[in-house]
Parts: C-alpha cells; sequence; structure tokens
C-alpha cells in the first residue's frame, strides 16, 4: 500500500507495521483516479499522447515525449495533466549556427532516451521522479564552444528566476498560480578528470562555463551555454554538460547533500553520490532526511535501518560510517560545507550507529533510537549527519565509503530507511524468539 509520494506499507501484522521511506518520490497521484501509483520510467512507443514521438512516459506526474519522428517537432515535449499546459525544448545549434539535425540514432535507455548527434557528441535524457536530466557528453574536442537550447510554451508560464536563486535559472508554471511545476537549473559541465558522478576526488566544473538567458518572443526563451575554449582545449574526454530540470519538490519528499571540505562553499545537492569519506584534507560529510509525517507520534520505533548502497570504497579497508542528529536547519539546494552551519562540516550531536561496525561494502544502519526522539517530538527532524569515523582502526589510513544518491539513475541503488512500529498501545511480540543461552529477553509494550 504506498502512503504518499516517498512511503511505502511494506508489512503490517496487528498493531505492528513496516514502512520504506526514500527520500525523493517514487510514487504520482494517478492522473485519472487519484490513488498512488508507482513511477515508471521506462519509456515506451509513442503514440498514447505523443505520436509524434519515438518514446514516452506517461506513469509520472508529467507526461513526458522524446526523440521526435520529424524535424519540425521539439525533441522534448513536457504536458501537465493537470492544467493541460506544454512546454517544449529544441535544441537550436552549436556554435553560432542553427542545427539541421538529423541523428545517427536514438535508443531507448531504462529511465529515458539516448540520442546520438554525430560520432563526436550524444544526447541523453535520462528521468527520476523528481527531475529531468539532460546530459549533452562530447566524445572528444567539438569544432565549437557554444550550445544554444530553445524553450517555449502553450497555455503556461515561462519566467526568468529571481537573481537571488543560484540554482535556477527558469521557471514552468501554471497559469495563476506562484509555485513552479518544474525549473532549469543554472548549468554545469566537467570533464572525465572529474568523474563526478563516479569519483569521490572529483573538483566539479573542470570545464568553465557562462550560460544567457534571452527572451525571445512572448512565452519563448533561448539559453545558450558556452563553454571555456582553454579548458576545452585541455580536456580529458568525454566532456559532460547537464541543464538538468528539476520537478518542485512534493511536501513529501526528503532532502541529502553532500558536504565537501576542498570545496567549502560548493553545493553538490544535485550529485549522484553522497559519502562518510576522508583521504587527507579531503573530507566529506552527508546530511540526508526522510519525510517522517507517515508515523504516528509516539508511535514505538522497533527498528529503522537506513540502507546505502556503495559506489565504492576507497582503500578496499573496512571503514565506519557515524551517524548523528543534524542539528541545523537546511536546504539541499544551498548547503554547503560551511553554510548554514556554526561548525564547517555540518552541525550534529550524540552517535546513533551500530558501534563497532563495519563494512567493505554497502552499509545499513540501525537508527531507532534517533527516530524514536524524533517522532516523539524531543527533536525536530533536521535529518542524519553522516560521517567516516577517522579515528577507528587508524592503521588503515584513509577510508570511507562513497554511496549512491537520490539523483542516481536505478531506483533500487538510491538509499531508503525501513521503519518497523507499533502505534500507540500497542505490544509488540516477535514472531520467533532466538534464544541465546545465558541471556534473557524484554518484551516491551509500546
Amino acid at each position: 500500500m504506498i502512503l504518499n509520494a516517498t512511503t511505502k506499507l511494506v508489512k503490517t501484522r496487528r498493531r505492528t507495521k513496516t514502512v520504506e521511506v526514500s527520500v525523493k518520490r517514487r510514487f504520482f497521484r494517478d492522473h485519472n483516479f487519484g490513488i498512488w501509483k508507482p513511477i515508471n520510467t521506462l519509456p515506451t512507443d509513442g503514440k498514447t499522447f505523443y505520436p509524434a514521438h519515438r518514446f514516452e512516459i506517461t506513469d509520472h506526474e508529467l507526461f513526458i515525449g522524446f526523440a521526435p519522428k520529424s524535424s519540425g517537432t521539439p525533441l522534448i515535449l513536457i504536458t501537465d495533466p493537470k492544467s493541460r499546459a506544454k512546454w517544449a525544448l529544441w535544441l537550436k545549434g552549436f556554435g553560432e549556427k542553427p542545427s539541421d539535425l538529423k541523428p545517427k540514432t536514438i535508443g531507448k535507455l531504462s529511465c529515458g532516451v539516448v540520442w546520438e548527434i554525430d560520432g563526436s557528441s550524444e544526447l541523453r535524457f535520462l528521468v527520476y521522479g523528481h527531475k529531468i536530466r539532460k546530459l549533452l557528453i562530447l566524445k572528444k574536442r567539438p569544432d565549437w564552444n557554444k550550445v544554444t537550447f530553445a524553450v517555449n510554451c502553450v497555455n503556461g508560464i515561462l519566467a526568468e528566476a529571481p537573481e537571488n536563486e543560484r540554482h535556477r535559472i527558469l521557471l514552468a508554471k501554471r497559469k495563476g498560480e506562484s509555485n513552479p511545476i518544474f525549473w532549469f537549473a543554472k548549468p554545469t559541465a566537467w570533464d572525465s578528470r572529474c568523474a563526478r558522478n563516479l569519483n569521490p576526488d572529483c573538483i566539479p566544473e573542470t570545464i568553465r562555463q557562462e550560460h544567457k538567458l534571452t527572451n525571445t518572443s512572448s512565452g519563448e526563451w533561448e539559453l545558450t551555454i558556452t563553454l571555456n575554449p582553454d579548458d576545452l582545449d585541455n580536456a580529458v574526454y568525454p566532456v559532460f554538460v547537464d541543464p538538468t530540470i528539476v520537478l518542485q519538490p512534493d511536501p513529501a519528499e526528503g532532502k541529502e547533500v553532500r558536504l565537501i571540505a576542498l570545496l567549502p562553499d560548493k553545493n553538490f545537492g544535485d550529485d549522484q553520490l553522497i559519502a562518510a569519506y576522508h583521504k587527507g584534507t579531503n573530507i566529506q560529510n552527508t546530511v540526508i532526511q526522510f519525510d517522517l509525517s507517515n508515523i504516528p507520534p509516539n508511535s514505538n520505533i522497533i527498528s529503522a535501518i537506513l540502507y546505502l548502497t556503495q559506489n565504492s570504497n576507497y582503500n578496499g579497508y573496512p571503514h565506519r560510517v557515524l551517524v548523528a542528529r543534524t542539528t541545523t536547519s537546511w536546504q539541499e539546494s544551498t548547503a554547503t560545507w560551511n553554510s548554514p552551519w556554526t561548525n564547517p562540516g555540518g552541525d550534529y550531536s550524540g552517535l546513533y550507529a551500530d558501534e563497532g561496525k563495519a563494512t567493505y561494502g554497502d552499509s545499513s544502519l540501525e537508527t531507532a533510537s534517533l527516530v524514536q526522539e524524533w517522532i516523539n517530538g524531543k527533536y525536530p527532524n533536521y535529518g542524519y549527519h553522516l560521517r567516516d569515523d577517522i579515528d577507528w582502526q587508524p592503521e588503515y589510513g584513509d577510508s570511507g565509503g562513497v554511496y549512491w544518491s537520490d539523483d542516481y539513475t536505478i531506483a533500487t541503488m538510491r538509499p531508503k530507511l525501513t521503519i518497523e512500529y507499533t502505534e500507540s498501545g500497542g505490544i509488540f511480540i516477535p514472531a520467533k524468539l532466538n534464544i541465546v543461552g545465558g541471556k534473557a529477553i524484554n518484551l516491551i509494550g509500546g
């Protein structure tokens, strides 16, 4: 049973329930019947809503059509089922010349499509529950350093974001509403020395870029991204350019961000990695928050296991993740190593991880005592603070775990929190008691 955009009821046994909570949305309300359904980002043939496109995704909050069948159709078409407003994205061209794209191939991915523009570049659209990543991949040095996209809309609104909102540049809204349905994030670019989605030692934005947003006519905007030519000359290819579309957060969504000491004022809220990691002065922590609104107040928390899927283990030795309670409110799009914390690297209190537990790979961390404090209202839920235990077995030297974030393409490998609880007044009785000689078992009523 699906409870909201991030929470699924896994099991019920009398008063005992088990729920699985994700950071970002995995479910959406059916557009016709209003019931919760799983988001499915596997493209199907474009025939139900987008016959002019090769592929479509419709089990989502938005209808999305990809890969036009003719040159007069946009690369991607987004429809809001509620208002029937449409937003179209076009690739106008590279350099100073308009584009007449005739792609070599268009292929279907597990969560989107890939468009091979020519032998040296491709464009990928990767769909998550909460964003659509547009990834331009340059396989070798192009003979241009500028790319221009165009965006227009019908029955909707496109508006430039306020100057103080550094993380987003263009807002898509329904008519008569102030909050956007989605927005275009500030573009970023990097090369393979960074491989920012795979390597915890990367330095993002190794390719400097500038972007310009121009309102060319009513309802139409051009986004021009200019890459630094010297950086392109010296890049390790492939080079990645990312002007992502981000959906308005659902009220039930949580958040997460990696904090990096070497880049203390850089935000990593859109990365595919989180980390509890250290390598010399390269110290990386993570703050991660789940929505717990579906757990009734004063419930008895039996178990609350935080599952993290490892991307890499720095030196092959076991590492130990320390889990603390974050004590300062923060935002995913603005939090950095330095901000908004009183103490660089994040403000936290307490130690809630399995003491003495270490791992070579994935981490499963029992945090029932911390979730119990949040549910009881003892502390506000600002989320977990994760860091590597630098002092644990120092003979191993630098260590740490690097894990997939909620922005990873494979949903099953993103962080999740599985909570088992009894509602207030219930009594938890294990289905099976494994009694070890010489030890007593206490049954505690909720």
